[in-house]
């Protein structure tokens, strides 16, 4: 005899399962790709739902994926603010310097001159 618990998730488990079946693919896929954080894949994401959007423009796919894409867009949006806020946020505390600085520090460990991988003595 299964639990009251166990049987609300196994009915949440359905009308999830039921309402991923409802969606087209594509659009699934590419709003998880909108929801991934990392920049190059939010890309990608961005343009499968915009190609999306003008799909669902022509009439080829269901409106009912409009909302969808919508949160899949925001959330990339949100990425997309983050990202912009940690690289200023690099850029102006000076924290860019530090591959340089561990360049110089690798390049003093190693035997060989500066100059021969085309960097100034």
């Amino acid at each position: 005899m299964q639990s009251v618990l166990e049987q609300e998730v196994s009915r949440l488990w359905l009308r999830l399962r039921d309402w991923l079946r409802q969606r087209d693919r594509a659009v699934l896929f590419g709003v998880l790709l909108c929801a991934v954080p990392f920049l190059p894949v939010t890309f990608v994401g961005v343009v499968m739902t915009c190609i999306n959007l003008l799909l669902l423009r022509a009439g080829k796919i269901p409106r009912q994926d409009l909302p969808l894409m919508v949160f899949g867009l925001a959330i990339a949006a949100f990425y997309v603010a983050l990202w912009w806020v940690l690289f200023t946020f690099v850029v102006g505390s000076g924290l860019w310097y530090v591959p340089r600085q561990v360049l110089d520090f690798l390049l003093n460990l190693v035997p060989m001159r500066r100059h021969d991988f085309g960097i100034p003595v």
